[in-house]
């Protein structure tokens, strides 16, 4: 099951129409049947058919596609890591043509430190791999623009030299650190503070979060995170919207509001300047979102 590869496209469905197509179908009376289990005609997969024989069908499918597919293309190699829900280092490797994307693989790193070496390791191992097994070559190679990636990104260039291998880093990635650096510059990081003050009061305390929530119109208080881009256009958007019934809560509750929340909110300069700061952060937003 891990090496298990799928193209974009949607050419899988037939997998996930097999595991679920007993949830899909219209007719209340033949899904009424088969909860009863009278419609006979129906055998859903067991969980034995799931990972094996199905799962395997699919696979071979899916491989022959990206075999036929990729033939002969010149590609672009795509590397970019992550933590799944358990802390778990993975990096994967997709193939572009440009057109659609194709899943190599994926690595589970292990105990193995995510440096520039090992990156360029998992990057040739890739490259081989498209070559030997899909019968395309890898012209080009992007990631993010972490600092251990930009060195990775000199190695490779190096190394495939002689073959006008391009390397270069993410445009979105870029535009997102540009994001994240403004809100670093001096006079606005106090803005910032002010802000976030406001959001994490009521994102995290119970009363103020329900006062909230019962406003018509109210939206979720964001707060800037690393790696969730345009977060930090989200924080001033919401906390801009939500400002007219931050201060009718602050009016209503007077006696349960902090006063240093009461303060930041009835203050109308950092109001004024937050709106100004979105007016310009969104031009970057937008072509994020066009980037991406």
């Amino acid at each position: 099951m891990s090496n298990l590869k799928h193209v974009g496209g949607g050419r899988h469905k037939d997998a996930v129409w097999a595991c679920f197509e007993s949830c899909s179908i219209d007719n209340v009376n033949k899904q009424r049947c088969i909860a009863c289990g009278t419609l006979v005609s129906y055998e859903p997969p067991n969980r034995k058919q799931l990972s094996g024989n199905l799962l395997n069908k699919i696979h071979d499918e899916l491989m022959d596609t990206m075999q036929t597919e990729l033939k002969g293309k010149t590609v672009t190699l795509m590397q970019d890591g992550w933590s799944d829900i358990h802390n778990t280092p993975i990096i994967a490797n997709v193939l572009s043509t440009g057109e659609l994307s194709y899943f190599l693989s994926a690595i589970d790193s292990g105990s193995n430190k995510k440096s520039a070496d090992y990156c360029l390791q998992l990057a040739k191992e890739a490259i081989e791999k498209a070559a030997t097994k899909f019968n395309c070559k890898v012209q080009s190679f992007v990631s993010d623009n972490e600092k251990k990636m930009v060195l990775m990104r000199t190695k490779l260039s190096e190394l495939y030299n002689g073959e006008k291998f391009i390397s270069y880093g993410c445009a979105s990635h870029y535009l997102n650190l540009v994001g994240e650096e403004i809100f670093k510059i001096k006079n606005i990081k106090g803005l910032v503070t002010n802000i976030l003050e406001i959001q994490k009061y009521f994102k995290n305390h119970h009363c103020a979060g329900a006062w909230l929530r019962n406003c018509e119109g109210s939206c979720k208080p964001q707060l800037p995170g690393d790696t969730r881009w345009n977060s930090q256009v989200k924080c001033l958007d919401t906390f801009i919207r939500n400002r007219q019934f931050y201060l009718q809560i602050a009016d209503e509750h007077e006696k349960e509001i902090d006063d240093k929340i009461a303060r930041i909110i009835n203050n109308v300069v950092i109001y004024k300047e937050a709106k100004s700061l979105h007016s310009q952060l969104i031009h970057i937003a937008n072509a994020l979102d066009k980037k991406k």
